[in-house]
C-alpha cells in the first residue's frame, strides 16, 4: 500500500468521525459548559489555586487514549458499517493500520489542546489571585510540557491496546474481552509506576527531571523503544484476528 493510499485511509477515519461528531448537536453545548466551570471554579477558589495541580487530570489521559482507539474499532459495528468496511479493496492490515494513526492523532490533539488550555486556565487564574507575572507562567509552561511529553511517549501502546481490544471484542476471541479490561486498567495506570512521589508538587523542579521519576532521564529512551516495540506487537497481534477471526 502506497502512502497516499495510507493517507487517504486516515483521512477518511476522521471525516467519518467528525461528521458523526457534527450530527449530535449537543458537543458544542458541553465544551461551552465545561469552559464556564473551569473559569467560574479559577473565580471562586483562586486563592487556594495550585497550578501544578492541574495536572492531576492529566493522568486520565492514558485511558482516554484507549477508550479513543477502541471507540474507533468498533463504531463500524455500531454503526452497522462493518460489512462494507472489511470488504474494502485495501489489505486489512491497512484498514487496522488507519484507524490506528487516526487514533494516535486524535490523542495527540487532546492532548495539545488540554495542554494549551491548562496554560490559559493557570494564567486567567494568576490574574485573578493579583499575582500574575511571566516568570511564574514560563516556569509552569516548562514544567507542563515536560509532564505531557512524559504522558505522550504512552498514547502508542495505549492507542495499540484500545485498537486491539477492540478488534477482540468484534472476533471469535470475545471472551477475552474482560480480561484485557482488567489489563487496562493497570496499564492506563502505568504513570504512577515511574513516579517518586505521587505528589506533582516535584514537578517544580522541572529543571532536573531525576527528581521527579524513578528511572533515569537518559534511560526514557529504552523506555521508548520498549513502547515502540511492544505497540508493534499489540497491533500485529489485531491484524492477524482481523485476518482470520473476525467477520463482518
Amino acid at each position: 500500500m502506497n502512502t497516499s493510499t495510507f493517507l487517504f485511509l486516515v483521512k477518511d477515519e476522521f471525516r467519518r468521525r467528525n461528521s458523526a461528531k457534527h450530527s449530535n448537536k449537543w458537543w458544542m453545548f458541553y465544551v461551552a459548559a465545561g469552559i464556564l466551570i473551569g473559569l467560574i471554579f479559577a473565580a471562586v477558589f483562586a486563592d487556594n489555586l495550585d497550578p501544578y495541580g492541574v495536572m492531576f487530570m492529566s493522568f486520565g489521559f492514558p485511558y482516554i487514549t484507549f477508550v479513543i482507539a477502541f471507540g474507533i474499532v468498533i463504531r463500524e459495528w455500531k454503526n452497522g458499517t462493518a460489512g462494507w468496511w472489511l470488504t474494502l479493496p485495501y489489505p486489512r492490515r491497512s484498514l487496522i493500520l488507519s484507524k490506528y494513526a487516526a487514533s494516535i492523532c486524535t490523542a495527540v490533539i487532546m492532548h495539545i489542546i488540554f495542554w494549551v488550555g491548562a496554560q490559559l486556565f493557570v494564567a486567567y487564574a494568576l490574574i485573578l489571585k493579583g499575582n500574575f507575572d511571566f516568570h511564574s507562567l514560563t516556569a509552569f509552561m516548562q514544567t507542563s510540557a515536560i509532564w505531557y511529553g512524559v504522558i505522550m511517549m504512552v498514547i502508542p501502546f495505549m492507542a495499540a491496546f484500545g485498537t486491539l481490544t477492540g478488534v477482540v471484542s468484534r472476533s471469535r476471541l470475545k471472551p477475552l474481552t474482560p480480561m484485557l479490561w482488567i489489563v487496562y486498567g493497570f496499564s492506563g495506570n502505568s504513570l504512577f509506576w515511574i513516579l517518586k512521589s505521587p505528589h506533582l508538587n516535584k514537578l517544580q523542579l522541572a529543571q532536573n527531571p531525576n527528581e521527579i521519576f524513578i528511572v533515569q532521564s537518559h534511560e526514557f529512551g529504552w523506555i521508548a523503544l520498549g513502547i515502540i516495540l511492544l505497540s508493534g506487537i499489540l497491533i500485529s497481534a489485531a491484524t492477524v484476528l482481523m485476518n482470520k477471526q473476525v467477520e463482518g
